[in-house]
């Protein structure tokens, strides 16, 4: 039950740094300013609940292959996208 309420939250954590992306690209200021703050924590909070419910998944046993491999492709994009944010001057 925890592990889905951890799924919950990192969902909610993506749909916010979307929205993020979003009010950037349309140029709306003032929302861009009130993500600009809540960008990091909420990224950070994103891979911790996604990696949190992660291992509570494959330690429970995976009923459909395929949720777990979309799963697993989804987190191994977020930490790739968190690594070219952190290696983005050396790139």
């Amino acid at each position: 039950m925890i592990s889905h309420w951890f799924g919950w939250l990192a969902l909610g954590f993506c749909i916010v740094l979307m929205l993020k992306f979003a009010a950037r690209k349309s140029h709306i200021s003032s929302l861009n300013v009130f993500f600009r703050k809540l960008h990091i924590p909420i990224g950070v909070m994103l891979i911790v609940t996604g990696l949190l419910h992660g291992i509570i998944e494959l330690i429970k046993i995976p009923s459909h292959i395929t949720v777990v491999i979309t799963g697993i492709g989804a987190m191994v994009l977020i930490l790739f996208i968190t690594a070219t944010y952190i290696l983005r001057k050396k790139l």
